[in-house]
């Protein structure tokens, strides 16, 4: 009888075993896949703002390897998203930010894909949308910051992240709708130094204050100054870095504030090391812009960003004009909406059109400076209205929008696709004779 029981109980106790044999190894399995996916969302991360083919590939491995692990596959869908949106695949950057809500309940990621979204918004010049998500973001981020103990330090990263980044988007937003005190507010509304860590959100920051319309100065060329110190620090930090989209958005922004002769004079005589560090000492004092904004040019363009590369065609052009050439300024403006993808951004096409009228009329060229005019009005007249609305709104009520609730992933709607002109629209409009009035520098690139 002894010996029954002490087979029995010799069974009983391999097979206790071999089970926690069997579960350490699946747990220790599940922990192995859990750290690579966020070790490939990090590097996809990592490389947002470097190579975006990287980007990609990483998030697409994460994602196919995250398996039941839905906080990693968020992740990776964000990171998908945000190569989507660089490349202006909107709908597909719009149609996989909406399917993060069924994938996570992580309020963290679900607040990073709201936030994309009003990104997505902004270059689309979804107005009405904009403020909707931005609401729902704006929400879920108080929501977040009550419970912010018993997040992870991963988790909390990603929301450090995802403050800033709104801030960001939310200032440019205000910035391409003419609020420049709201766009102001907006930036300087989190302290910078908690995201020092995080160069190229950082990088993001210093872009943003000196490309224009956040800092107050006593005078033109002081303003002109303390914007150029932070491009300039963005420039040096990104090549650093190796960051290749920021050093190309520094060299674009800092060929903007060299167009004008008594800025670029101040700038020059008074940043001679800066001059050395951009490699533009032995450059031609007129020719110093058109040449960073060629270099910024083939930048974006190694970078892939379509967005950027439109961009800087319509920032070179801004060099030709100052010159006096206006037969090239056209030839990069023409070069900056080749890409009918590039219809989808309705602030930047209309601010390439109006250019166009400008550089038309200046070759007295009436008829085609009366057309690209009235395509720009009508654009802006389209994206501006419920924008400049809803800003006031802001101004008269608060900072932000009232906390109203509102728990669905980016106000459960999918975004209204890129407004089209119409052309028999264009032409049916009373045609404007009045002189367009000059474009003064460029505008941002976000």
């Amino acid at each position: 009888m002894h010996k029954i029981l002490t087979a029995r109980d010799t069974g009983i106790l391999l097979l206790g075993v071999l089970c926690l044999l069997f579960f350490s190894a699946c747990r220790g399995s599940d922990d192995n896949m859990r750290h690579a996916v966020d070790m490939l969302n990090q590097k996809s991360y990592d490389f947002h703002y470097k190579s975006l083919d990287s980007a990609r590939i990483c998030a697409q491995k994460a994602f196919h390897l995250s398996a039941e692990y839905s906080d990693g596959k968020a992740e990776a869908l964000n990171n998908m998203a945000f190569v989507d949106i660089a490349r202006m695949e909107y709908e597909k950057a719009d149609s996989m930010l909406l399917s993060i809500g069924s994938v996570t309940r992580n309020q963290v990621e679900l607040l990073v894909a709201d936030v994309q979204m009003m990104r997505l918004c902004q270059r689309m010049s979804a107005n009405r949308r904009f403020y909707d998500v931005r609401e729902n973001a704006v929400n879920r981020l108080k929501r977040v910051k009550e419970d912010i103990e018993e997040l992870t330090p991963r988790q909390k990263s990603r929301l450090m992240y995802a403050e800033s980044e709104m801030a960001i988007v939310t200032s440019t937003y205000y910035y391409y709708v003419g609020q420049n005190r709201m766009s102001s507010k907006a930036l300087l509304s989190f302290n910078p130094e908690t995201i020092k860590a995080d160069t190229a959100q950082y990088l993001n920051y210093l872009y943003n204050v000196g490309s224009g319309g956040i800092l107050d100065g006593k005078s033109q060329q002081d303003l002109c100054q303390r914007e150029f110190e932070y491009l300039i620090g963005c420039y040096v930090l990104a090549k650093k870095a190796g960051i290749v989209y920021f050093q190309a958005n520094a060299l674009e922004s800092i060929a903007g504030h060299l167009l004008d002769s008594i800025d670029r004079r101040t700038i020059i005589d008074n940043n001679p090391a800066a001059m050395r560090v951009i490699d533009m000492t032995d450059c031609p004092e007129e020719d110093i812009a058109g040449t960073l904004a060629i270099e910024a040019l083939s930048q974006f363009e190694t970078y892939g960003d379509t967005y950027q590369i439109a961009g800087a065609y319509r920032t070179l052009a801004s060099c030709y004009m100052r010159a006096g050439d206006y037969e090239s300024a056209i030839n990069y403006l023409n070069a900056a909406i080749a890409d009918t993808i590039i219809d989808k951004a309705p602030d930047l096409v209309a601010s390439i059109r109006e250019q166009m009228s400008v550089a038309y009329s200046a070759i007295d060229d009436k008829p085609s400076s009366d057309y690209n005019r009235n395509i720009y009005l009508d654009m802006q007249d389209e994206t501006r209205q419920v924008a400049s609305r809803h800003a006031q709104e802001d101004v008269t009520t608060a900072e932000y929008p009232p906390d109203g609730g509102g728990n669905g992933h980016c106000a459960a709607a999918r975004v209204t696709m890129a407004f089209q002109p119409s052309v028999q629209k264009t032409e049916q409009r009373r045609r404007h004779t009045q002189t367009p009035r000059p474009v003064r520098g460029v505008a941002k690139n976000q």
